[in-house]
């Protein structure tokens, strides 16, 4: 079956889902596809949001092909919006896309908005080759992955603890592998109800894919995924607790261990779409 990957190819889950994800699969990728790319493929995955032309394709030309849901709702829009008005929006954009099939990045989406059609849940990978996180006796740094825009005040919070304990905390660290401890945090302006419940788990899963010890908020992407190592927490008394508690060696050896028995790389990812795809 030849296969092709794409979709407006600008955002970085385009890269891990359409790209990484495309070429462990050995298929074409080609973003934005042309009529004849779209003519030379049997199954057509479009990843967050189809262009227009591209949909007239699929259609015109009868494809068979599956959306990939991921982070299609507009941001940060949606942050002021209710549950029921997220639904509604993604409910509504699958009806006028109307796939063969959708992909979700998390079993809440699919449980809030599958219509029936067919779909499977496909959570993120972790990025391919990373290296592998050993734990040592130092001076602690504490990352995150990601737009600081999303921090917002938690910014500051996390300049200030990391200070207070003679730690470093860095944003978008060279290597993850560098990190003692990975932070997944999101200020409440951008925690609406879509972002809470449907957004993926990308920070986690580079986090035990690297075996780095991981502190985030509750987060249905990630509280599906977690390998039972993860600290969660709500606010800065929580994260101060939780900080304290890494602080030892011996903690952060075990969960780091832990966290690298949960890794999902792209090759597994690749076969579990290759097996949702070749049994529809």
């Amino acid at each position: 079956m030849n296969i092709l990957f794409t979709g407006k190819g600008k955002a970085g889950s385009w890269k891990i889902r359409g790209e990484q994800l495309g070429y462990a699969m050995k298929a074409a990728v080609a973003p934005h596809a042309t009529a004849i790319e779209i003519a030379q493929s049997d199954f057509v995955i479009v990843v967050k949001r189809c262009p227009d032309d591209v949909l007239r394709e699929l259609r015109k030309q009868g494809k068979k092909w599956v959306f990939d849901a991921l982070d299609c709702y507009p941001q940060p829009q949606c942050s002021s919006w209710s549950r029921q008005q997220a639904i509604d929006w993604i409910q509504q954009e699958v009806a006028r896309l109307n796939p063969s099939a959708v992909l979700w990045p998390n079993c809440q989406m699919m449980m809030d908005c599958n219509d029936g059609r067919p779909a499977a849940v496909l959570y993120h990978h972790h990025r391919p080759s990373l290296p592998i996180h050993t734990p040592q006796d130092r001076k602690l740094t504490i990352a995150y992955e990601g737009s600081e825009a999303y921090l917002e005040s938690w910014k500051s919070v996390l300049y200030h603890q990391s200070a207070k304990r003679g730690w470093i905390f860095v944003i978008n660290p060279s290597s993850i592998a560098d990190a003692d401890v990975i932070v997944a945090l999101r200020s409440q302006r951008h925690a609406g109800y879509a972002q809470v419940n449907w957004k993926s788990n990308v920070k986690l899963a580079n986090a035990q894919g690297s075996g780095v010890p991981f502190i985030g908020q509750p987060e249905k992407g990630y509280l599906e995924t977690a390998s039972g190592a993860e600290i969660f927490i709500e606010n800065e008394k929580q994260l101060s607790d939780a900080l304290d508690a890494v602080a030892s060696l011996d903690v952060r050896a075990s969960m780091s261990r832990i966290q690298l028995k949960k890794r999902y790389s792209v090759e597994q990812a690749a076969d579990d779409l290759r097996s949702f795809i070749y049994g529809l």
